[in-house]
This record gives C-alpha cells, sequence and structure tokens, in this order.
C-alpha cells in the first residue's frame, strides 16, 4: 500500500512539474 502511495505522490509531483513547465515556455515564447 505504501509502493502505491509513493507512486501516486509521483505522479502527482510530476504532473505539477509539467505543468510549471509548460507555463515557463508559454511565458518564454509570448
Amino acid at each position: 500500500m505504501q509502493t502505491g502511495s509513493t507512486y501516486h505522490y509521483r505522479i502527482l509531483q510530476l504532473c505539477m512539474a509539467c505543468k510549471h513547465f509548460s507555463h515557463v515556455i508559454v511565458h518564454r515564447i509570448s
């Protein structure tokens, strides 16, 4: 169960990083 929780946390962290990265890219292009 702990492994599943860690996996879910990793996915959430990756999602946040992706959104942040995408925001930076859009800001730089604009």
